[in-house]
């Protein structure tokens, strides 16, 4: 757990970082901020986010309600940090994540096309040496 407005990382006395829900127990939560001065006692860690989606344009005020309606424990079960950090990894993500929606797209196409049209194509697998062939000659 981070404070960012007063740019500190919350230990326990044992030095391990506590939990969401063990801050929400008011000695646990003393325990944690002993260290800095003048800390607001006032602050409650019982609404924490790890991402803040309402920033995404367009779906973001929408899309934790989606998610929580989808998957309850989406936030507490996978680690956030690098998918937030890294714009580079998040374009990564983004970028496999729509490989493997146009290869479904793609699949299911061909399906439909062999088994309600009649229609065969050639396989992507002849595709990708075919033009790979074509590619070698022309370099040569």
């Amino acid at each position: 757990m981070v404070d960012p407005s007063y740019h500190f990382i919350l230990r326990l006395p044992d030095g391990r970082s506590p939990t969401r829900t063990e801050l929400k127990d008011p000695a646990i939560f003393r325990a944690a901020t002993r260290s800095v001065s003048n800390y607001p006692q006032s602050y409650t860690y019982e609404s924490t986010v790890h991402v803040h989606l309402a920033r995404i344009p367009w779906i973001g005020k929408r899309l934790r309600g989606i998610l929580n309606f989808i998957w309850p424990a989406w936030e507490e079960s996978i680690n956030w940090t690098l998918l937030v950090e890294r714009e580079s990894f998040v374009m990564l993500i983004a970028s496999l994540f729509l490989l493997c929606l146009t290869l479904a797209v793609r699949f299911f196409l061909g399906w439909y096309c062999r088994r309600r049209l009649g229609i065969t194509r050639e396989s992507l697998r002849d595709q990708i040496l075919r033009t790979g062939q074509l590619m070698a000659g022309n370099s040569q």
